[in-house]
């Protein structure tokens, strides 16, 4: 077995990057496809809860109002796992891409394994502004419905 152009201690290294990536990679891809499917049974369960007469007799909220919440939770369930996959997904390429050098000892497949381990931290990157950006935008209007609300407008 011939090993890409590396220190020793860097191959060790870069070997037991590799299997805690994949692994990792692994259980997010197992997780977000459980998801999934715990996202679409609990909408269907949640649909046929709304259709029976007793909760409506009960005064809860009109039929299709509830129908409406449920649906767009079941999108923006769905948006938000297919923003979690691309990260996890080149986090799986990286490792396989890892893999391939180490065993086949070739840059050109460490080459395309770091692509992908830019592209994760990139992605993960951008989605920490936008969280940064969302939690910015929360707090300012936090403080502008306190000061409507305490009267000091």
């Amino acid at each position: 077995m011939e090993k890409p152009n590396l220190q020793e201690e860097a191959y060790y290294y870069l070997k037991n990057i590799q299997k805690w990536s994949y692994f990792i990679s692994l259980v997010g891809m197992i997780l977000l496809l459980l998801s999934v499917f715990l996202i679409f049974f609990f909408g269907f369960t949640f649909n046929k809860l709304v259709n029976l007469d007793t909760m409506n007799d009960m005064g809860s909220m009109p039929e299709q109002a509830t129908k409406f919440g449920g649906a767009l939770m079941l999108v923006i369930y769905i948006i938000i796992i297919i923003i979690y996959f691309f990260p996890i997904y080149y986090l799986f390429r990286f490792s396989v891409n890892l893999k391939k050098s180490l065993k086949k000892g070739d840059d050109y497949w460490l080459g395309n394994a770091f692509k992908f381990l830019n592209k994760h931290y990139a992605f993960i990157g951008v989605l920490m502004i936008f969280g940064i950006i969302i939690y910015g935008i929360a707090i300012v209007f936090t403080g502008v419905g306190l000061i409507m609300g305490s009267g000091l407008h």
